[in-house]
């Protein structure tokens, strides 16, 4: 940690470049203050992508704590899907079909899917489990894919 926080410094006092709004670093070195500032801003940042997946999960709660008493899935339908097929994405969960619909069973399907998102590169794809319909037995994903990324190393 401390020896990246070293390259970053370097990297930016190298560049004369600006951080985090703390102003234009010279050549010289960087005080405690503007360390104490680049840690903040980088706690800051930590805090609030932790802040955003436990809001994440405290909505998928809210949404799959109301499924249907031995609810089973007989069909599940994808919304939201454009790069990657619906049946390419039915491939990964039809392994739930006929099974009783529980809380562990759908959050354990909406992350095969995500971990198939990502593995294609679709690192920020969001699936929301969709259980309005699930009473009669209809499981429906309702997926945000997010762009493509990938990474080249030359």
């Amino acid at each position: 940690m401390k020896r990246l926080l070293v390259l970053i410094c370097t990297i930016l006092v190298s560049a004369n470049m600006s951080f985090a709004g703390m102003g234009t670093f010279d050549a010289g070195t960087l005080n405690r203050e503007q360390m104490r500032d680049m840690r903040m801003h980088e706690f800051q940042t930590r805090e609030k992508s932790k802040a955003n997946l436990i809001q994440r999960e405290k909505e998928l709660t809210q949404k799959t704590s109301n499924i249907p008493v031995s609810a089973v899935i007989k069909t599940i339908n994808f919304d939201g899907n454009e790069a990657i097929s619906s049946q390419a994405l039915y491939e990964v969960v039809d392994s739930n079909i006929g099974q009783v619909a529980t809380e562990q069973n759908v959050v354990t399907m909406r992350n095969m899917l995500l971990k198939y998102y990502n593995a294609n590169g679709y690192y920020s794809a969001i699936v929301f489990p969709d259980i309005t319909q699930l009473s009669s037995g209809v499981m429906i994903f309702r997926i945000k894919e997010g762009g493509k990324n990938s990474i080249t190393v030359e």
